[in-house]
């Protein structure tokens, strides 16, 4: 389970590598990848998080409330996944998952730090980076939302300053309209100069 996660985790790095490239496949790639690595935590978080395996049904050595935080924290590892993805995408809604997503994150940092330094246990290591891994791409997301578009279109600030009006007044139609256009101009103007 280790490696499938080593694996998507890869191809989600990769997805976003192809995304800042402006390269085909990447947003498909983080689409379909993070949901993935999302329903893995979701459903299999209590097996995935305390290494074991599937097959495998070796839990007597875990106290029932491991086996319940290791449910609660694959229930927020989905969650900030998926707010990662939305805040990626610049999609509605990515904010209150993050925000919530980060709350969870923050009592799970505090619980583990607090079992990491009594107990030093190999298990709360990697929790703790899975939280800093999955923790600080939530936390820049929310902190600024317009993140992801400067890490993507850093070249074009008009496009930049599109996002950011259209962020500020998610309802108003003719401020994502602008977007829009700016980034067909800006595409069809990166084709043209690939064309040459």
């Amino acid at each position: 389970m280790k490696k499938a996660e080593l694996i998507l985790g890869i191809l989600i790095l990769t997805g976003i590598a192809l995304s800042v490239l402006h390269l085909p496949g990447g947003a498909m790639l983080l689409v379909l990848i993070i949901p993935v690595l999302s329903m893995m935590y979701l459903c299999l978080g209590f097996a995935l998080l305390n290494g074991i395996p599937l097959r495998n049904e070796n839990y007597k050595g875990l106290s029932t409330m491991r086996i319940v935080g290791s449910v609660l924290s694959g229930i927020v590892f989905s969650i900030a996944l998926i707010g990662i993805l939305f805040g990626w995408m610049m999609w509605p809604g990515a904010s209150v998952m993050l925000l919530s997503s980060i709350a969870g994150l923050l009592i799970m940092l505090i619980v583990v730090l607090i079992k990491y330094f009594t107990k030093k246990d190999l298990f709360y290591r990697n929790m703790l980076i899975r939280i800093a891994v999955i923790g600080i791409p939530s936390l820049l997301l929310f902190a600024d939302p317009s993140l992801a578009g400067k890490i993507k279109y850093g070249n074009n600030p008009e496009l930049i300053q599109a996002i950011k009006e259209a962020e500020a007044d998610p309802e108003n139609e003719e401020l994502w309209k602008k977007v829009d256009s700016i980034k067909g101009l800006r595409d069809r103007g990166y084709q043209q100069n690939n064309n040459r």
